[in-house]
């Protein structure tokens, strides 16, 4: 167990809260998406949160203490409007912001049931059937109706 003085995070970073922000820094290095054909966006995007998550657990500690205190869930909904939602903008045609929510919510979910509970079916998926099972789901998120 690790021993620190905890005078001295506070003198720092103001807060537990400020610690764990600080700790929780992440990025998601999403692609240039305004070439890229809506068939494509799950083949190309869902590797890169595979590699997010399974590289730096910094984000599947987020998501997991997300549940349960507010600093946590602030930061999640710093990164999709600081990263994700500009990212995904123009891949969609129109209602960017709630096409980017609902991708999120949708990438959210399989992250949880993938990382977090370990659901049977999905656990065990390589990288590519995720992919290529969600490409339709993605699609119409992103690039399908409403108009």
């Amino acid at each position: 167990m690790a021993q620190g003085d905890p005078a001295l995070a506070i003198r720092y970073f103001g807060s537990k809260e400020g610690l764990f922000a600080a700790a929780a820094e992440f990025h998601v290095a999403l692609p240039d998406l305004p070439s890229v054909p809506p068939d494509a966006l799950a083949t190309l995007l869902l590797p890169r949160f595979f590699a997010v998550w399974e590289q730096d657990r910094t984000f599947l500690a987020l998501l997991r203490a997300a549940a349960t205190n507010p600093t946590a869930a602030e930061k999640m909904r710093e990164v999709f409007v600081t990263q994700v939602a500009p990212a995904l903008s123009p891949a969609t045609r129109d209602q960017a912001t709630e096409r980017a929510a609902l991708w999120w919510a949708f990438v959210i979910g399989l992250a949880t049931s993938r990382y977090l509970l370990a659901t049977p079916g999905i656990a065990g998926m390589s990288h590519e059937d995720p992919a290529r099972w969600s490409a339709p789901v993605i699609r119409q998120i992103l690039a399908g109706p409403p108009d």
